[in-house]
């Protein structure tokens, strides 16, 4: 990467950082694009360059998250004396702690960015992160986990969507128990899990 292109990446991750921040505080809404231009140092024209709307900024949260998260998955495959269905939990521990942190401003992202609907770098970073997900399963094959005969691409459509279900009814209060996030996904890990398990 060249000198302009870490400059723009800086600009970027700053405006991001600090929009975060007050996002967090105040809300999406109770925050002024020129308060963030401001505080990152920027014009009100170079911020809208980076991010179109405010919604643009949740996706790059969500963009940021999915890249981390897939990121996560690769370094679990590549750990191939790790149980496949020990790294699948842990991987759904983690997602929970994520969330977790700040349940408000997550509830925000969910309903207001595009993680839900991807389209462009977005979209592109889901996919990858689907076959990271597959490889994980294929990994599991060859420990003996997973069943041969899974379509392992299809069972990690089914892992993601059914914690990102999970994930947004715990973030909207859909459920009135007190059971939370970590336990409801570890169980609907091990019921995806056990569809696919090799007898």
């Amino acid at each position: 990467m060249g000198h302009r292109e870490e400059k723009k990446a800086a600009t970027r991750a700053a405006m991001l950082e600090i929009a975060i921040e007050l996002f967090r505080d105040r809300g999406v809404d109770n925050v002024p694009v020129r308060e963030v231009a401001e505080r990152a140092g920027v014009s009100l024209k170079t911020f809208y360059n980076y991010f179109p709307t405010k919604n643009a900024v949740l996706d790059e949260i969500a963009l940021v998250a999915t890249v981390g998260l897939r990121a996560h998955i690769d370094e679990l495959a590549q750990k191939s004396d790790e149980s496949v269905t020990v790294a699948l939990e842990q991987l759904a521990q983690r997602f929970a702690r994520d969330l977790s942190r700040d349940r408000e401003f997550m509830q925000t992202v969910f309903e207001r960015s595009k993680l839900l609907r991807a389209d462009g770098h977005l979209k592109q970073a889901s996919l990858e992160m689907y076959d990271a997900f597959a490889r994980l399963l294929d990994l599991g094959k060859k420990q003996g986990v997973i069943r041969g005969d899974v379509d392992s691409l299809a069972a990690a459509e089914v892992l993601i969507a059914t914690w990102m279900f999970v994930a947004q009814n715990w973030l909207v209060g859909w459920w009135k128990s007190k059971r939370g996030l970590r336990s409801r996904l570890s169980s609907a890990t091990d019921m995806v899990l056990r569809g696919v398990a090799a007898t």
